[in-house]
């Protein structure tokens, strides 16, 4: 059986899960690997969100971590989606020091506007490989994850600076002060992303899964 992170074996493991299990990510398009990235840090620093307007996406963390961030005033922050808590979400935004963009966007939209920003904050508290924030990274954008035990999109976090505990406020806040206030650890942090994200390509997945069947069936 494949699984997209090792933490999903790990869950599947723990509850006595006996078939063998591969670890193989569900992959990213070449249309989000080969965008072109702006090459200035800011102008202005800009934080995108994606992902439908629900509880288990959490946006709410990232509303409250506005209000504590230093440097809010100073950043632009699109959220990219729509859903049901959509009005609930309207009456945060107002209170923002920084009014957001919040909108449905076309898939080619949507990898535009990844060419265009800085952060990409992924707060959701349940999910299984976020997809979404995946594509965001391979385009540029570096990730501040949310890590909390029903979730697994924190697996792809390259440093402490790219995860924080779900529903924590303050810790966001803290890691998007550290990435505004860093623009040069930014860039490099960028260039890892993209490389990173080519490493995780649908190609190079469906290649190991090939690989994996091989050993099952050819032995």
């Amino acid at each position: 059986m494949q699984c997209p992170t090792e933490k999903v074996a790990n869950w599947l493991r723990k509850n006595h899960f006996k078939q063998k299990l591969f670890v193989v990510s569900n992959g990213i398009s070449s249309k989000f690997i080969n965008n072109s990235h702006k090459k200035e840090v800011g102008h202005p620093f800009t934080i995108l969100c994606i992902g439908r307007f629900s509880h288990e996406k959490q946006q709410k963390t990232l509303f409250k971590a506005m209000h504590l961030a230093k440097h809010a005033s100073q950043i632009r922050l699109i959220f990219a989606g729509q859903g049901p808590l959509q009005k609930k979400y309207k009456k945060l935004a107002a209170k923002l020091p920084h009014q957001p963009i919040m909108q449905f966007f076309t898939p080619a939209e949507l990898r535009q506007v990844m060419t265009q920003s800085d952060l990409i904050v992924h707060c959701a508290k349940v999910e299984i490989e976020g997809m979404a924030c995946m594509e965001a990274f391979a385009s540029g954008c570096v990730p501040v994850i949310a890590d909390g035990p029903l979730t697994s999109t924190s697996s792809y976090a390259l440093s402490e600076n790219n995860r924080f505990s779900v529903g924590d406020a303050q810790a966001l806040a803290d890691k998007i002060d550290y990435w505004f206030e860093h623009p040069q650890e930014l860039k490099t942090m960028q260039e890892k992303y993209r490389e990173y994200g080519r490493s995780l390509s649908v190609a190079n997945s469906a290649k190991t899964a090939l690989e994996n069947l091989k050993q099952l069936y050819l032995r």
